[in-house]
């Protein structure tokens, strides 16, 4: 089983190659701190951080599908405000790293309703949750037109199953 500490650290390190910054109170970056003030109040998320885009973190042993759909709501509520202030579209990811197996069941429920979009590129902001799942380990995506390639599924799976990263 991959070491979850170790898969954040590497996740770091990826999205701060790509551009983005660590959403935190200290931040001096314009964009974290603007994504900040548009986020707080969600649930806590593990790392959050912006730029191109917007990903949430968030891991556990006890992450039911159900609580992941409705961050998955607050998240593109939150988008909503955020597109306005920085007046640019906004997309968000929401990376789920379960701590246990994950029923096929759930996982589908999980992928196939906390995808919130509009059906216009110019409609409301986007959020999507990929799933990761250190035990098995395996990371499970749905469809998600006009997220960045270099974040997108096979960038990260790569990422996170190299055991040489």
């Amino acid at each position: 089983m991959l070491d979850k500490r170790e898969l954040l650290h590497r996740l770091g390190e990826l999205l701060t190659a790509k551009g983005l910054s660590r959403i935190h109170p200290d931040t001096s970056d314009p964009v974290a701190h603007a994504a900040g003030l548009a986020l707080a109040g969600l649930p806590y998320y593990d790392q959050m951080w912006a730029g191109i885009a917007v990903i949430a973190v968030a891991s556990g042993e006890r992450l039911a599908g159900h609580e992941l759909v409705r961050r998955t709501d607050l998240l593109a509520e939150r988008l909503t405000g955020l597109r306005e202030r920085v007046n640019a579209p906004a997309k968000a990811l929401q990376l789920v790293l379960y701590e246990r197996a994950v029923p096929p069941e759930e996982r589908e429920f999980v992928l196939r309703e906390a995808k919130k979009g509009s059906l216009f590129p110019l409609g409301r902001s986007k959020v999507a949750t990929f799933v990761f799942a250190l035990a098995e380990p395996a990371l499970h995506s749905s469809r998600f037109p006009g997220w960045p390639e270099d974040l997108g599924p096979q960038e990260l799976r790569k990422l996170l199953l190299s055991p040489a990263a």
